[in-house]
């Protein structure tokens, strides 16, 4: 430095003299020490300089401060050292400096200098420097992983809510003020239950209960009063953030307005369990509820399934034409509705064939009345569109259940027996049994 430099307290300087027990504090110390002259050159550095930078203290005594501070950070470092200079002895309030590594990267330190220009053994600056580099990346993670969080909430296409642990609204993004018709001031600080039909509440709050508790869940679809107008149907899916205990810390929410596509839904499955013409079940839609009926039943199964071919419908159709024959089945679903009993069920198989199944049918009596009802309603005469009359009259087959019975064995049983029915002339009813195997 040109110049010969004092070294109280055992400081280091160009020379490697023992350590005083004073300085073997400051080298074992985590922070970083430096005594810096008036004039900004570094008279001391403590040996946790190696450790946190790079630097062997004897690189940097010698040097001014400032050739290893980001040139963004000069300034600031500058007047730092002055202000120290000017408001004289004492701790000032620190700063971030950004100090080059001996592989030329930068870490941050916070320093605070402590003027001690006043004290012969010392005789400048003492500068405490923290390394913070990590907490700050940290921080900077942190920031930017809560920024893009927020950019997607509030951009998300979809609802999402923040929901605290008793269900308590948090904040709704702008989808979501849109879905409910509501402001975000309006929905935060509400619990999210008050959203729910209360018929469906119960099921959400268990639903709830076993998420937080760490139970694997599918989506919930629910009803929901969004828009205090409508009833809307929504999908929510939930994911439970948890501390670093794994207690849970709040909730996200999205919530997707599926009301168009279960009406969508429910108009598809319609279609295909509905015949066009008659509105009754088709084969299909038939089947299916009478095997959910025989399920249901089980051993204490005790029906009557029905098969009603028509007889003399080919008549009317090939003589008055296909529209006069579509009016007349029309007119035969509505009267074997009204055969019906409770539970009861009907469907058109196809073309000119019919199906009703019995539900809780006692006996072979109580099976032949509900068909003497069938062949009574069929033959009343048809008013046909175009001011003709047609008559019809039904060959029946019953196949009587005993036990649970294969639906495929019964509606073979009750086709053979219509087979038989319309063998003896039609107009007719025959009987057999359908035993469990």
């Amino acid at each position: 430095m040109g110049r010969s430099l004092r070294a109280p307290l055992g400081l280091h300087v160009s020379e490697h003299p023992p350590p005083t027990d004073f300085e073997a504090i400051l080298d074992a110390a985590a922070d970083l020490t430096l005594v810096i002259e008036p004039d900004g050159v570094v008279r001391y550095v403590s040996r946790s300089a190696s450790r946190l930078l790079g630097w062997e203290p004897e690189d940097w005594v010698g040097r001014s401060s400032l050739d290893l501070v980001h040139p963004d950070d000069l300034a600031r470092t500058a007047e730092l050292l002055l202000d120290n200079l000017e408001t004289g002895p004492g701790v000032k309030l620190g700063t971030l400096v950004r100090i080059r590594t001996a592989e030329g990267g930068w870490r941050v330190f916070e320093c605070v200098a402590n003027n001690e220009l006043h004290n012969e053994q010392i005789a400048g600056f003492v500068v405490s420097s923290r390394d913070l580099t990590e907490r700050i990346e940290a921080e900077e993670r942190e920031r930017l992983a809560r920024s893009r969080f927020e950019q997607a909430f509030d951009r998300s296409p979809i609802s999402m809510i923040l929901l605290a642990n008793d269900g308590t609204i948090l904040r709704v993004n702008e989808q979501m003020s849109r879905l409910a018709g509501r402001s975000h001031m309006e929905l935060t600080g509400e619990s999210v239950f008050d959203l729910v039909r209360p018929e469906d509440r119960q099921h959400a709050r268990r639903y709830a209960i076993r998420l937080m508790a760490g139970e694997e869940q599918p989506p919930l679809e629910l009803r929901a009063d969004v828009d205090d107008v409508s009833t809307r149907w929504v999908r929510i899916s939930l994911s439970v953030v948890r501390d670093d205990h794994g207690a849970p810390d709040y909730t996200v929410a999205h919530l997707e307005d599926i009301t168009e596509q279960r009406r969508l839904t429910r108009e598809l499955q319609r279609a295909a369990t509905t015949d066009d013409l008659t509105g009754l079940s088709n084969r299909a839609g038939f089947t299916a509820a009478v095997r959910t009926a025989l399920t249901a039943d089980g051993r204490d199964t005790h029906g009557a399934l029905l098969l009603v071919d028509l007889d003399g419908f080919k008549y009317v159709n090939d003589t008055y034409g296909h529209h006069a024959g579509d009016t007349l089945l029309i007119e035969v679903a509505d009267r074997l509705r009204s055969c019906l009993r409770e539970h009861d069920l009907v469907g058109r198989l196809g073309g000119d064939e019919f199906a009703l199944y019995g539900h809780h049918v006692a006996d072979a009596d109580d099976a032949m009345q509900l068909a003497e009802r069938v062949r009574a309603v069929l033959a009343a005469p048809f008013d046909l569109d175009n001011g003709s009359v047609g008559r019809v009259t039904g060959s029946v087959g019953i196949a009587l259940l005993g036990g649970p019975v294969e639906l495929s064995a019964a509606l073979q049983a009750a086709d053979a027996a219509s087979y038989g029915a319309k063998r003896s002339g039609g107009d007719h009813i025959e009987l057999t049994w359908c035993h469990a195997t």
